[in-house]
């Protein structure tokens, strides 16, 4: 499982890929917050986007990309507060489709909130 960790306190994050074993740092203004339409919680930036960036490789993300990605394998991930580490913010499943002459790509689905 990957857990993706946020801050709001210090406007930080971070997870490690079991995969690889890096800890990859998410950049920018990273906290959770309550939608006012809808009052569900999220994540920024989006737990979903910053795990398929550490596996679909994305310059503009800032994000490492994961030296292992033959060794990834279906797994889930899930985002919590650090301030409230036993409160899951969403969650989710990876999923890696293996073709006749690659792996991959890795989709990223997100369970809660939609």
């Amino acid at each position: 499982m990957i857990r993706v960790e946020y801050d709001s306190g210090d406007l930080s994050g971070q997870f490690a890929c079991p995969f690889c074993g890096q800890t990859v740092k998410l950049v920018g203004n990273v906290h959770t917050f309550r939608s006012s339409g809808s009052g569900v919680e999220r994540t920024y930036p989006d737990a979903k986007n910053s795990i398929h960036d550490h596996f679909n490789h994305n310059r503009g993300s800032f994000i490492q990309e994961c030296k292992s990605i033959g060794k990834v394998d279906d797994t889930t991930w899930q985002a919590v507060e650090k301030q409230a580490p036993t409160r899951v913010v969403a969650n989710g499943r990876i999923v890696v489709e293996i073709g006749p002459n690659s792996r991959g790509p890795i989709h990223v689905i997100q369970d809660d909130p939609k």
